[in-house]
């Protein structure tokens, strides 16, 4: 296989699906990164940076939780972001089309035995699995950015759990992969872990038949069972020994998760992918190929988990109390968006089409791809930023403000009035957007407060007669109420509440810049002037998605040299998942030696683990072959 070939087919994939995530900044002018949980994702950037991971435990919000077990995307944005010096709204513009692209690459590995070993069908395989509805449910319009890394890192370790003749240092390497894959989000961890324990059990009676109970442990139901119980094994050393957390646990609404189930059920467009599906399981069935067993357990596994999860949940009232409770916090919606199987066997289909004469062919398969980008870009192209620039501006003009004049610790509170329908869920990412610009000294002591200005002034809650409103009204009061008695700050900023210009006129000494008023707190001494936000640079996002894929891939593809040393198109398809996962475990370790992931210290961190893997993938080929397992 020709290596310029094979790069320039994977390059194609990689331009396609930057094109597809990408081009909506210039042709909309969005100055944002798109995605509602983006903001989050921001502010808790600023936490590592500032204090190491540590900072995420201190920095931990009222009435919220900094998820300090979640700590993939500050180790491995912060120290590209500062190798390639752009600002914190690009780097977080590209995440989605980084990892879904790495998403696509580790599933065209795991698909390799349904596929024709060619640099062409397995840039259709990439393409294919990262524009497809799951890549897109991931990335907008919540932006799931933990979830996409960790399905990715997941399908790699499923690929490399997989491969019969990549040695035993692949069930090493897919075991750590797994475990940071459970770094980045936990309940992907849970998932892929019930995989590989569904497909070894799948595996099983066939290995005890034809081996007659001889060195089963060498058999492919005993690899997935080894990564399984390495890789959860790896996850719960770090989360309790390293960070000193467990999972973090959250809460998901019966209503809110049902309505969401319905919404998913029109974006995934299952009356065309589910039919491309079963295509695909034809397809395979058809091929005769080595590996193709474990490849089938493991996709029949994937579905047997999501089918149970929603069964489960379908039947949560009926349920006893004991399984009830298990997995109760996990939303539905969630386990449909990391269906992995459906897009994989469109893939699969997709592919299929070349083997349909040589232009007929060509042409459906053109026509095939052109079809399954224009479903997902369907829901993508409906995304918008939640995070607002004048929001964010207001929010830098108050935390210079904060740094200025009140001392450390005095908690400063923010109205908000003129919220949506869901009220609980739009306060949560208002007070991310304001958390985005403030020192992490000052995240714990931010507060928001639901209602009228005059109403706080007064000591009490705002409350409309609304349900939903009330509510949440009451859930913030009971927060604000523990901290109103004593010094506090309380600001009025006119994105957050319309209130601005007519309590201005009833305070005009008391305004800090146009937009913003301190009502409560030491008097401003000089008129705020805007400070600058970080923005979308449309002219930087080839830059910056193109550094850190090249970044991560050649981390990568040193540590994979003993796995596919001979096999160029897999060790290129695995090599950004794995330098994703020594990242992940290369900044932990670090972190715990007192060396910050940011910075300086993090790009001479990220240096040293690409020259130790590349150093490692040289004496690799030096070594020579792996006996495989």
């Amino acid at each position: 296989m020709s290596p310029r070939r094979a790069v320039a087919a994977l390059g194609l994939a990689a331009i396609a699906v930057a094109l597809f995530y990408l081009s909506i900044y210039p042709i909309r002018g969005y100055r944002q990164p798109l995605g509602f949980d983006t903001a989050r994702y921001l502010w808790r950037n600023r936490c590592v940076a500032d204090a190491g991971l540590a900072g995420l435990r201190a920095c931990g919000p009222p009435l919220a939780t900094s998820m300090p077990g979640r700590i993939a995307y500050p180790l491995v944005t912060l120290p590209a972001r500062t190798v390639l010096g752009v600002d914190r709204a690009t780097a977080a513009a590209v995440v989605p089309a980084v990892f879904s692209l790495g998403m696509g690459l580790a599933a065209a590995a795991l698909l390799r035995p349904a596929l024709r070993v060619d640099p062409v069908t397995t840039a259709v395989a990439v393409v294919t699995v990262a524009t497809s509805t799951i890549a897109v449910r991931l990335a907008a319009p919540e932006s799931y950015a933990d979830n996409l890394i960790a399905l990715g890192l997941g399908t790699a370790a499923l690929a490399l759990a997989a491969g019969r003749n990549l040695g035993p240092s692949a069930r090493v390497t897919a075991a750590v992969m797994l475990g940071a894959a459970g770094l980045s989000h936990w309940p992907t961890l849970a998932l892929i872990t019930l995989v590989l324990l569904a497909g070894a059990a799948l595996l099983l009676p066939g290995a005890w038949r034809d081996r007659r109970g001889e060195s089963i442990h060498r058999s492919a139901a005993a690899r997935f069972a080894a990564v399984a119980a390495l890789g959860l094994a790896l996850w719960i050393a770090a989360t309790t020994l390293l960070l000193g957390t467990g999972p973090d646990r959250f809460f998901a609404a019966p209503m809110a998760s049902r309505a969401k189930l319905v919404l998913d059920r029109q974006a995934h467009s299952f009356p065309i992918t589910l039919p491309a599906a079963m295509i695909g399981v034809v397809a395979l069935r058809r091929r005769r190929s080595e590996g193709r067993a474990e490849l089938e357990a493991l996709l029949a596994g994937w579905v047997l988990v999501v089918v149970a999860a929603l069964v489960r949940w379908a039947l949560a009232p009926a349920l006893p109390e004991l399984l009830r409770a298990f997995g109760s916090g996990f939303p539905p919606h969630r386990f449909v968006a990391m269906a992995l199987p459906l897009p994989m066997l469109g893939a699969v289909a997709i592919a299929w089409t070349r083997g349909i004469g040589r232009g007929v062919g060509t042409a459906l398969l053109l026509f095939a791809i052109a079809g399954w980008m224009v479903i997902g870009g369907r829901s993508w192209w409906r995304s918008e930023p939640f995070l607002s620039t004048p929001r964010l501006t207001e929010a830098a003009v108050l935390a210079r403000y904060l740094d200025r004049q009140v001392p450390a610790g005095v908690p400063v509170i923010v109205p908000v009035d003129g919220v949506g329908v869901n009220a609980f869920t739009d306060l949560y990412q208002l007070a991310d957007n304001l958390r985005a610009e403030l020192p992490p000294s000052r995240i714990p002591n931010a507060y928001l407060y639901l209602g009228r200005t005059e109403q706080l002034l007064a000591g009490q809650p705002t409350f409309v007669g609304d349900t939903g409103y009330d509510a949440a009204s009451r859930h913030r009061w009971s927060a604000v109420r523990r901290v109103f008695r004593g010094p506090h700050v309380v600001a009025l900023l006119r994105s957050f509440s319309p209130e601005v210009q007519r309590v201005a006129a009833q305070h005009p000494t008391r305004r800090l810049a146009r937009d913003v008023l301190i009502l409560r707190g030491p008097t401003p001494i000089t008129l705020g002037m805007g400070a600058p936000v970080a923005e979308v640079r449309s002219v930087l996002l080839a830059w910056a998605y193109t550094g850190m894929l090249v970044l991560l891939g050649l981390l990568g593809w040193g540590w994979s040299g003993r796995l596919a040393r001979q096999d160029l198109l897999l060790r290129l398809a695995l090599a950004p998942a794995v330098g994703t996962g020594v990242l992940v475990w290369g900044g932990l370790l670090a972190d715990a030696s007192g060396i910050s992931p940011g910075g300086l210290s993090g790009t001479v961190l990220l240096a040293g683990l690409t020259a130790g893997g590349l150093w490692w993938g040289r004496r690799s080929s030096v070594d020579g072959n792996e006996p495989p397992s």
